[in-house]
């Protein structure tokens, strides 16, 4: 049969295999512009009305905007396009990680300022509705010549990766969109819900943080693909960025968190758990600063936090896997597929590598496979605390029998002890007793009449008591057991229990060389049954039927036709004889079952019983 292990790692490989595919041969319908130029205004010179010539500009591939004190712009040459009736041009920047930009395009007769993109300029004030910032570059009977981005300083570089592309294309774009974050965002949700679900069930903290890790992380991928600024709050400017610095320091610290409860580190590496005490802290309080500093030197410090805490979520799941911790194997692979998620989206934010369907969204890929993996991880966990529990209980119910059958052999040894005491010590002295009084009543010729009634009132007495000795003699060392087995003792036990009540009885014994232990625990079981029916049955008739298969299986039945007793009294507060019962049958590897009701009668049945204990 296969395994669910098996089954998980076929789909992960099915899923990866598609999306590997489908991102290398996905069809690519835009086209690149040559070149692009920059210039800073160092002195604020230029406006919308005042344009920088061509020939200030130098070619550049992405702008350096650390310095604050002025502006920066950048230039694209759009080359000659063929225009298409309803088919008109757009210049796109892939990347949307933009603070703000406005946007002048420029015809051969006039210049047109279009507005302002990027995430602190509302996206109901954009240009095109998309999820990219999309400058309109065409109608259907002129073509831009020029577009010009006036930036504002963010004290960081912009990689400004466009292409040019058409109205079928924008619109395909949406289509692929809405289909890959809605699988995107389905597929988290529901791996979000899937581990809630089992937090409320087993109440295990790992899962708890695990919930708290992948829904802020699943946001902060809605925030920086401007999903949620398309979406979620398209009125609001500048929400994005803080919003997205709040979501990183809230995944640093519940992953921190998460990596404490999975990986067992509170007690058994306290130094580890130290460190990532303090990285959860640090994280959430990292995003504070935006109250008292400017956003970029708050997310620069983020960045850097995130990616020192990741190096250490690292080596410390590499030193956990050094003896073979399955929970380390989980983390270290997971945290392998997003590493490298991470680091291609930062190769394409820095303009390093291509932008293509592949480095946009393997960052979506690698935060799926990294929850299905650890997901997997969490159950194959609780699979492992599971089988922990349960062979500690086997092991507990395995002490428990052991304790009880030295308990039940310290009872009997002591039983024996004590009949043989009443036999051979008390017993012997009473016998005597009442040889002396038979003497001195058969002798006495001088006692009145009187005196010889009493006498002989005392020697009576005594012998009942000898009776009652050797009764209780016989119960607690059934020495017939012993010496002519299981069948003869308890056919004694019935002739002495059912004498004086006059109950009719019939045995078909056969354990065919039980061991010792075993025939001591049915002889036991069938004194409490028998007990039970002389002290409350009022019965007139007892069968009982021990019996031993070809397989070495006795199966064990005693009935009588009383007046039964309620069902319940098997329940609950059940008394001491039914509890000896139970407890003697699981010595012997029994099941037994009791049939009761008043005025009906009592049956105990006991199968399974093996003959070698």
């Amino acid at each position: 049969m296969i395994s669910q292990r098996r089954i998980v790692e076929f789909f992960l490989l099915l899923i990866c295999c598609a999306l590997v595919t489908g991102c290398l041969f996905a069809k690519k319908d835009s086209i690149e512009p040559a070149t692009g130029y920059y210039r800073a205004d160092s002195e604020n010179n230029y406006s919308a009305t005042n344009l920088p010539d061509a020939s200030l500009f130098v070619q550049a591939s992405a702008i350096p905007m650390l310095d604050h004190s002025f502006s920066h712009w950048f230039r694209y040459e759009i080359p000659e396009l063929k225009l298409e009736p309803l088919q008109q041009w757009y210049l796109q920047i892939e990347f949307p990680s933009i603070d703000a930009a406005a946007v002048y395009v420029q015809y051969e007769t006039e210049t047109v300022e279009l507005g302002s993109i990027g995430d602190d300029v509302p996206h109901s004030q954009w240009p095109v509705s998309t999820r990219l910032p999309t400058i309109p570059i065409s109608d259907e009977n002129s073509l831009a010549t020029t577009v010009f981005l006036e930036f504002a300083a963010t004290g960081q570089p912009a990689v400004l990766p466009v292409k040019l592309v058409q109205q079928s294309h924008l619109d395909k774009q949406r289509e692929t969109d809405y289909l890959w974050y809605g699988l995107f965002f389905g597929a988290a949700f529901a791996l979000i819900f899937y581990n809630l679900l089992l937090y409320l069930n087993t109440r295990i903290k790992a899962y708890f943080y695990y919930v708290l890790y992948l829904l802020p992380f699943t946001l902060l991928q809605g925030a920086i693909t401007g999903i949620g600024q398309q979406f979620f709050w398209p009125t609001i400017g500048g929400f994005t960025t803080h919003f997205a610095l709040c979501l990183i320091g809230l995944t640093n610290s519940m992953m921190a968190l998460f990596v404490i409860q999975f990986l067992e580190l509170r007690h058994r590496k306290p130094i580890s758990h130290r460190l990532l005490l303090f990285i959860a802290g640090v994280s959430i309080l990292l995003p504070m600063g935006l109250l008292f500093y400017e956003y970029i030197y708050v997310q620069n410090l983020q960045h850097l936090f995130s990616v020192f805490s990741m190096i250490v979520i690292t080596v410390v799941a590499i030193k956990e896997f050094v003896p073979e911790s399955k929970p380390a194997k989980y983390l270290l692979i997971s945290y392998s597929v997003l590493f490298a998620g991470i680091l291609v989206s930062l190769l394409l934010f820095n303009g390093i590598i291509e932008s293509n369907f592949f480095s946009n969204h393997l960052m979506e890929v690698a935060i799926i496979f990294e929850a299905i993996v650890l997901s997997y991880g969490l159950s194959d966990r609780i699979s492992e605390i599971r089988n922990t529990a349960q062979k500690l209980e086997g092991q507990s119910r395995k002490d428990q029998e052991l304790y009880t059958r030295q308990l039940i052999s310290a009872h009997e040894s002591e039983k024996q002890h004590f009949g043989a005491i009443l036999h051979d010590d008390i017993g012997h002295r009473v016998l005597n007793l009442q040889y002396e009084l038979s003497s001195l009543v058969k002798n006495g010729c001088s006692l009145t009449a009187k005196d010889k009634q009493n006498l002989n009132s005392v020697r009576e007495s005594t012998v009942e008591i000898l009776d009652e000795l050797r009764h209780l003699a016989m119960n607690s060392h059934p020495h017939l057991l012993k010496e002519l087995g299981l069948s003869q003792a308890i056919e004694s036990l019935l002739q002495r229990a059912f004498a004086v009540l006059d109950i009719v009885y019939s045995c078909n014994i056969n354990t065919g060389g039980a061991n010792e232990f075993v025939e001591q625990q049915l002889y036991r079981i069938v004194q409490e049954l028998v007990s039970n029916t002389n002290k409350h049955a009022n019965a007139s008739e007892v069968i009982i039927s021990i019996t031993q298969n070809d397989e070495g299986l006795i199966t064990f039945l005693y009935k009588d036709d009383g007046v039964g007793m309620r069902s319940d009294s098997l329940e609950g507060d059940a008394g001491f004889g039914i509890v000896s019962i139970q407890e003697r049958c699981k010595l012997i590897g029994g099941l037994v079952s009791f049939e009761v009701g008043q005025h009906s009668g009592m049956s105990c049945a006991i199968s399974g019983i093996n003959a070698h204990g």
